[in-house]
């Protein structure tokens, strides 16, 4: 994947934080599947994964503000945490022996 792909996951996260309600309600999940796979895609650059993990932190920040959506905020954090641990661990690992 280029690396030229990590502006477009920046500016969903903007997208997140900055669209109506409305909008953001009807894609949310959309937009969260699209970052997460850049996550947990192994030909991801850094730069990508840092920016989708970013953008990721937008959406399930907005997504926690509203009351009926408070789980799925929660939900979602759990699909994000366990790929980036892996991720940083295996980077880790390689990097340090």
């Amino acid at each position: 994947m280029p690396d030229k792909c990590w502006v477009g996951v920046d500016l969903m996260g903007v997208t997140c934080q900055e669209c109506s309600s409305d909008r953001f309600f009807s894609l949310y999940f959309v937009w969260f599947n699209s970052l997460l796979s850049h996550i947990k895609n192994p030909e991801s650059s850094r730069i990508v994964r840092v920016v989708s993990c970013t953008s990721i932190s937008d959406l399930l920040t907005r997504l926690s503000r509203f009351t009926n959506t408070k789980k799925d905020a929660v939900s979602h954090a759990s699909k994000v945490i366990f790929p980036s641990l892996n991720y940083w661990r295996k980077n880790l690992q390689r990097h340090y022996g």
